[in-house]
């Protein structure tokens, strides 16, 4: 949030956006990263998306049982009423 706000106050061109000191990364990482080879896909059937869709994603690991959300991040299923009062 910090480096916006700086950009905002300070705003430069594109051209010149990849030296402007507030973005540039400190830290390089000079080894490849390496996603995991074989990625399970969560589904979540009864939670769905604006466009009725089930929600779903990759992780490196195994699927948590119920969808995470903001005040729930594992999937416990223990946290507030989910958006829309939908409960898995």
């Amino acid at each position: 949030m910090s480096q916006a706000i700086e950009w905002m106050q300070r705003p430069i061109t594109l051209s010149n956006i990849k030296n402007f000191t507030p973005w540039q990364c400190r830290y390089r990482i000079h080894q490849p990263i390496h996603p995991c080879e074989n990625p399970s896909v969560c589904s979540y059937a009864k939670v769905q998306n604006a466009s009725g869709l089930p929600h779903s994603f990759r992780v490196c690991g195994s699927c948590p049982r119920t969808y995470p959300w903001l005040n729930d991040p594992i999937g416990t299923n223990q946290g507030p009423e989910l958006p829309y009062g939908k409960r898995q």
